[in-house]
């Protein structure tokens, strides 16, 4: 079972013999593909030829709902395309690329495109409109005459992780392995989440080159904005592993109002029109190669299975199928039947992540108010303009550190929950797969085997929230200078304290639904995993039984000459991904 094709788009011819090269094996691929009927790999290898000859590369802009994506992206392309100012945008990402005129069209679930009006975008893209992606859109291409797309950049709006509509995350995650570059956009409140930061350490897994963006950056002060960007800094070296991040300070509406550009935007445009120049040739070439290798994969299994089903009794291969089919049915009923398992584990950590929370809260803040206390007295020393920032920071090391280890002591009781409802769902689906396992079979003996799961199969995505202060807690200069140094530390371990149990209330309520979502998001890895497994050898052993029935009805000839087709294409398929095997992996440094 294939994805659906990747949206073509036009843009200007890429030179160099291995980009040729890389076209040519990939359209090899297609004819393959045509011969012998997929015609999903036929879309698929089209549209990746298409893609490395025209030298288009996928520049995707992921980040947090709400943090000016679609208004950053319309400002560089300089027309005001994606609509802005709306509700989250639903299940499918827009894609601008080169055009000569402005155009507009959508793909459906049956993945047939629709020419749009650009002004009715919003009737697909806005979850006022178009609520949980009623319409079925699968993807939306708006075509833009802007110089910055005319060397084969195509900019890719993503709908904003951390919505309350979680398909948003979802779907942006799942386009992660089809980008090239990632422009990661943040702002200041938080400068950077959880769900980001999780983002951004995925979407590395896929690509080297990320261009960091802190968007609206004209609604901070200078010490806000600083602290902000400092803050992301760090995060990005000691949890998402990015050496040496520069952010550059930017403001969509300030570029459009000012009318030039202002703060870092001119080095935002260098950035993207550098990185078509000095490696959008090596990112189209990584991308086929990667496009190569999947598809040669999918349709190398796909010529096997046929191959066997020729050399059966027809009979044998019916029944496989059919039994595939019914176990495809099953497990639809089993998630159905046993949802209540997974609604019972998220009801039970919800209760006791509550009590458990409860607790923190009454046993901890007196402990820690102390040691904030302690730190405050070491700190008398600090000068007066200095002793609020430092009681502050002590107050944020103090909860973090009394949040982390809370953290870690929850950790084995979420586990150990999660563990043990799943082993009776893991139980359940080996139910299913069992029967069909036959390590003499290459499709069968794929199947998976559910193995009950250790624990959370998702990641944490909590990291500690800093809740920044501004200066309307303060007093002004001339207040500060003539109070006594003893009102100075009164008020500051006063605001310290304060500032201590909002950020263990904040904290800790995050952490627990960390958990809850941990659990959703290994319910939805585990369910997925099984629906595709199953569905990928029932769809392939369908087509292969129909292949079968039709070539024998036409005699043994019919059938020699398709195994003397499909030993050929066997061949032909392993040296194309022999190829690509161990190559170099074409990515800018």
């Amino acid at each position: 079972m294939t994805s659906s094709p990747i949206p073509a788009c036009d843009g200007s011819p890429i030179a160099g013999a291995p980009a040729r090269d890389i076209e040519a094996r990939i359209r090899q691929l297609s004819e393959l593909a045509s011969r012998l009927g997929d015609t999903g790999i036929v879309a698929e290898a089209a549209a990746l030829a298409g893609r490395v000859r025209e030298g288009r590369f996928f520049v995707a802009c992921l980040g947090q709902f709400k943090r000016g994506k679609s208004t950053l992206l319309n400002t560089l392309v300089g027309h005001a395309v994606l609509p802005v100012g709306v509700p989250p945008v639903t299940a499918a990402v827009t894609i601008l690329r080169y055009g000569e005129r402005l155009s507009a069209r959508v793909r459906g679930s049956d993945g047939a495109w629709t020419d749009i009006a650009i002004e009715s975008l919003g009737a697909y893209v806005s979850e006022e409109e178009n609520p949980e992606n009623a319409k079925g859109i699968s993807a939306v291409e708006v075509l833009v005459p802007s110089p910055l797309l005319s060397s084969g950049l195509c900019l890719v709006d993503t709908p904003g992780i951390g919505s309350v509509f979680q398909g948003n995350t979802r779907v942006t995650e799942d386009f992660l392995p089809q980008i090239d570059a990632a422009l990661v956009v943040f702002g200041a409140d938080p400068p950077l989440s959880g769900e980001e930061l999780r983002l951004i350490r995925d979407a590395t897994t896929h690509v080297r080159k990320l261009i960091l963006v802190l968007n609206k950056a004209d609604r901070l002060d200078d010490v806000d904005r600083s602290q902000a960007r400092r803050f992301a800094e760090r995060i990005l070296v000691e949890r998402a592993g990015v050496p040496n991040p520069r952010i550059l300070e930017v403001s969509a509406l300030e570029r459009e109002r000012v009318g030039k550009a202002t703060r870092d935007w001119s080095a935002l445009e260098s950035a993207l029109t550098d990185l078509a120049a000095t490696s959008g040739r090596v990112l189209v070439r990584g991308a086929g190669r990667r496009g190569l290798r999947r598809l040669g994969a999918l349709l190398l299994r796909e010529v096997d299975e046929r191959r066997s089903a020729l050399v059966r009794p027809v009979d044998d291969v019916a029944r496989r199928a059919d039994d595939l089919a019914r176990a495809v049915a099953e497990a639809e009923r089993l998630l159905r039947e046993n949802a209540y398992l997974f609604s019972a584990v998220q009801d039970e950590l919800a209760r006791t992540f509550e009590v458990k929370r409860n607790d923190l809260l009454a046993g901890a803040f007196p402990v820690a108010a102390a040691e904030l206390d302690r730190i405050l007295t070491f700190l008398s020393s600090e000068r007066r303009g200095k002793l609020r920032a430092s009681g502050l920071r002590a107050a944020r090391d103090v909860a973090e550190q009394r949040i982390e280890g809370w953290r870690d002591e929850m950790t084995p009781l979420a586990n150990d929950l999660y563990r043990t409802s799943m082993s009776r769902f893991a139980e359940l689906a080996n139910g299913l797969v069992r029967p069909l396992a036959d390590p003499e079979d290459p499709l069968l003996a794929a199947l998976p085997t559910f193995e009950p799961p250790a624990g959370l199969a998702a990641e944490a995505r909590f990291y500690f929230h800093e809740q920044y202060e501004d200066s309307s807690g303060g007093v002004s200069a001339a207040r500060e200078f003539a109070d006594t140094r003893e009102r100075i530390e009164a008020r500051v371990r006063e605001e310290a304290r304060a500032y201590l149990r909002r950020l263990l209330e904040a904290n800790s309520t995050l952490a627990a639904n960390d958990f809850r979502d941990q659990v959703v998001e290994s319910r939805r890895r585990l369910e997925g995993a099984l629906r595709m497994h199953l569905n990928s050898v029932a769809d392939i052993a369908r087509r292969a039984l129909e292949q079968a029935r039709r070539l024998h009805s036409e005699g043994a000839s019919a059938v020699e000459a398709a195994i003397r087709e499909l030993d050929g294409a066997r061949d032909e398929l392993s040296a194309l991904i022999l190829a690509e095997v161990g190559g170099n992996e074409d990515q800018p440094r």
